[in-house]
């Protein structure tokens, strides 16, 4: 999943479109940074991080994979259960569920239902308003 957004500076209140990537000079030990569209990486700008000079705003696609994945993991730390317990449980592989649960990987909608079944999760599609 492509992982975009806006950068605001908080100075200036200049915006700017950034993408998340892992494949630039700027970008040590496989990490990934913020990079515009002229190729300027934006260093330690993270989606929750209190950067001096920016903010960033991340796309919904990305925010919806941050959210779901923040709630499978808190439903798998409630159950007391470990990432092995569930892909045991699931037959999700666990590289795969780690990406998911830290927003890296959205999940298909099969993978949803496996982990709600076992987490005692309720899935609930709602119109959007």
């Amino acid at each position: 999943m492509e992982k975009a957004g806006n950068l605001t500076n908080k100075l200036t209140g200049e915006v700017i479109r950034v993408h998340n990537i892992r494949k630039h000079p700027a970008a040590a030990r496989g990490k990934t940074v913020w990079v515009d569209d002229d190729g300027n990486a934006y260093y330690k700008v993270g989606i929750n991080s209190d950067h001096p000079l920016y903010s960033l705003e991340v796309d919904e696609p990305y925010r919806t994979a941050l959210r779901i994945g923040a709630q499978l993991a808190k439903a798998r730390h409630d159950k007391k259960l470990s990432t092995r317990d569930i892909c045991q449980m699931t037959g999700i592989n666990h590289s795969n569920l780690s990406l998911l649960e830290r927003g890296e990987r959205p999940p298909s909608l099969i993978t949803v239902v496996r982990l709600a079944s076992v987490l005692g999760l309720e899935l609930n599609l709602m119109p959007a308003k």
